[in-house]
């Protein structure tokens, strides 16, 4: 199921212009005429454009086009320069100029019988027909993915009731300047909902009033202000009913601010009620009361639109992207081709990664560990990875642990002069089997497995981040100091979990407690079963978590992670406590948003080769390179190179591409306010 940008494009009164007496005598008669002097020409201009931004014919009905794109920014400029050469050069008609009206949304649309069907179908045709003439627009999941473009300016035209679907936000693209046009039928009046709004408001405040934090209660209501963390989600945001919205654990006695009106692409779900179902956490969007040793709320942190970038390709010989050998040329000294994921943790100075199914000269789904000594990722980062022979990288193989294909580390940590490595085991295709286990590492080579952490179907930690607590908290139940795990489980409707297993007990996990809800006055309330345990992050759509501790940032829990629709993209959030409430998402990294996809992650689809394919993973399985679509997950953070400057975040983090089989070393840029 691709993810798409659908385009559907309409003619402005068709009927009535082929019902014109000028075009023949009878029906029949103008019919013909209708389509051999406009029609063929409508259809052929419609075509050439679509050909020139890499457009796909779907269907025709009538004067109507159904077009896809594998990427938005096409589809809006092949929409944009559609609208231009109407104009330029119309198409006579005995109404006059031929007029078009364009509908675009993206989504995931279903396969069936060679076309393509679904919500996400129908959801852009009903934005295709709120369209007037000239009129190009957008839904707000699209926006989010094209509304960095710099050759087309959009506006914002509100809220619509859509037929048949839930209240949409859609956009103009001002594609000649002349701005905003009235749409064909008018958005929801603004009126009602901000009526509801300050009603729930005033409540909300009387609360926190009370409760002697309207601190809180005026960061609260700055938070808006903020893309992608806001209490609320813009009115600007798509709804996507499909998925079960993302929320945050919360203690129950605070409220819900009303709204002001989500691995591998990037969009933001239009707020929802809480769901108030017994087997999740209740939702939370306001700050909980303090418990940690930092006082004071978490600052607004905001991502820089634009500001993610490549740096540099860590593995293989060859940058992909710029034909120019790598710094680490890790084919040539270990004898390694591609590899991903490269989650890290440091030790004894040294900062180790550690990478899944590797492809190399030993020919084997094998992992791998690579360190480094770098502290200024700016000036390059070089990898020396572990071997047992000087010349080929060392395999991670704990005796009697299966570690085949899809069978990684997914952590490590050091203690007391001791590294441990967290790996994935026990993996089935169509199977929920997998299990997290625990291993002491001793280099150059040797794995001593120590205890099963967690197991699917019913397991929460199963993929994990790993960190020491930094200090003191009184909310911690005794037994301290502990290591921190934030696990999910089934990636394919994963949460995130938060455990605590005191540093003195890591091997043997005595002690550990699973944070299972907000107790009184906000306290977290800690058990000792894991299957009592209750999301810190819950939505169903999070994979390959990284959590890490940002001193610098007044002392603040920094999480990334694999984000899936109605989210994708590499999702990050920030904390004062590790048990949350968490801010909401803002999607760093979006390989279409961003313009890596055949920059330097492959995309077969496209019209000339961008010579971006291989390795693949599935050539140990003997599939094409060329037809391997690439992606961009498993966005692992290196704490020791996290800045802040100039209340500016700068984050560096390992970024797995798919195709070609590599990992990359990625930039992005947060605000502080």
């Amino acid at each position: 199921m691709p993810f798409l940008t659908i385009v559907f494009t309409d003619v402005v009164q068709s009927s009535a212009t082929k019902r014109d007496v000028s075009l023949g005598r009878d029906n029949r008669e103008r019919d013909r005429a209708y389509l051999e002097k406009i029609q063929t020409r409508h259809f052929s201009l419609v075509r050439e454009c679509c050909s020139a931004h890499q457009g796909h014919e779907v269907s025709t009905m009538g004067d109507a086009f159904c077009l896809t794109f594998d990427d938005p920014i096409e589809a809006v400029r092949f929409s944009a320069e559609l609208q231009k050469r109407l104009t330029a050069d119309p198409v006579d008609t005995p109404r006059g100029p031929l007029r078009l009206r364009i509908g675009i949304h993206s989504g995931f649309p279903e396969s069936f019988e060679g076309g393509w069907h679904g919500t996400d179908v129908d959801t852009a045709a009903r934005v295709e027909s709120t369209a007037s003439e000239h009129q190009i627009l957008l839904s707000s999941r699209t926006y989010e993915l094209v509304r960095h473009m710099t050759d087309v300016k959009f506006h914002p035209r509100g809220e619509f009731a859509l037929k048949g679907l839930e209240q949409l936000a859609l956009w103009e693209a001002d594609w000649d300047g002349k701005g905003p046009r009235p749409t064909a039928v008018p958005p929801l009046p603004s009126t009602r909902s901000g009526k509801r709004t300050w009603l729930v408001l005033g409540a909300a405040a009387a609360i926190l009033i009370a409760a002697g934090a309207a601190y809180f209660y005026r960061a609260a209501l700055k938070l808006p202000m903020a893309p992608g963390i806001a209490t609320s989600q813009p009115a600007n945001v798509a709804s996507a009913p499909a998925k079960k919205p993302e929320s945050v654990a919360a203690p129950p006695t605070t409220q819900t601010p009303p709204a002001s009106g989500h691995g591998e692409t990037a969009t933001q779900p239009r707020t929802q009620a809480p769901s108030k179902a017994p087997a999740k956490a209740p939702a939370q969007t306001t700050q909980a009361p303090e418990q940690t040793p930092t006082a004071g709320p978490a600052p607004i942190i905001r991502y820089i639109s634009g500001s993610s970038i490549k740096l540099e390709q860590l593995v293989g010989d060859e940058d992909k992207e710029r034909h120019q050998p790598t710094r680490s040329r890790t084919f040539t000294r270990f004898g390694l081709q591609g590899t991903d994921l490269g989650s890290s943790f440091e030790h004894d100075g040294h900062a180790y990664f550690l990478f899944g199914d590797t492809i190399g000269r030993l020919g084997r789904a094998l992992d791998s560990i690579a360190m480094t000594d770098a502290r200024d990722p700016e000036s390059g980062v070089t990898l020396d990875f572990l071997t047992s022979d000087g010349k080929t990288y060392m395999p991670i193989e704990p005796p009697g642990i299966s570690m085949g294909f899809m069978e990684v580390p997914v952590a490590g940590i050091s203690l007391g002069g001791q590294m441990y490595v967290v790996v994935s085991t026990n993996h089935k295709e169509n199977a929920s089997t997998d299990r997290s286990v625990l291993t002491k590492f001793t280099p150059p080579a040797a794995f001593q497995p120590l205890r099963t952490i967690s197991q699917l179907p019913a397991g929460h930690f199963i993929k994990m981040s790993l960190h020491v607590e930094p200090g003191s908290n009184p909310a911690l139940p005794p037994g301290g100091p502990f290591v921190f795990i934030w696990g999910t489980g089934d990636h394919s409707q994963a949460d995130a979990y938060l455990s605590l297993v005191p540093m003195a007990q890591f091997a043997s996990g005595n002690g550990t407690r699973y944070f299972a809800a907000f107790g009184a006055a906000g306290a977290p309330s800690w058990s000792d079963k894991e299957s009592e345990a209750k999301p810190v992050v819950e939505g169903g759509i999070l994979d390959n978590v990284s959590v890490t501790w940002c001193k610098d940032c007044g002392g603040l829990w920094l999480m990334t992670y694999d984000s899936r629709p109605p989210l994708p993209g590499i999702a990050f959030r920030y904390s004062r406590r590790p048990w949350g409430p968490w801010s909401k998402p803002q999607i760093l990294f979006n390989f279409v948003r961003d313009g890596a996809l055949g920059k330097f992650i492959h995309n077969p689809k496209a019209t000339t080769d961008d010579g971006l394919a291989g390795p693949v993973k599935g050539q140990l399985r003997g599939k094409d390179a060329a037809a391997v679509m690439g992606a961009a997950y498993a966005p692992y953070v290196v704490e020791r190179w996290t800045k802040v400057r100039n209340s500016e975040l700068n984050l560096y983090y390992l970024l797995s591409t798919r195709n070609p089989y590599v990992v990359v070393l990625m930039k992005s840029r947060l605000q502080i306010d």
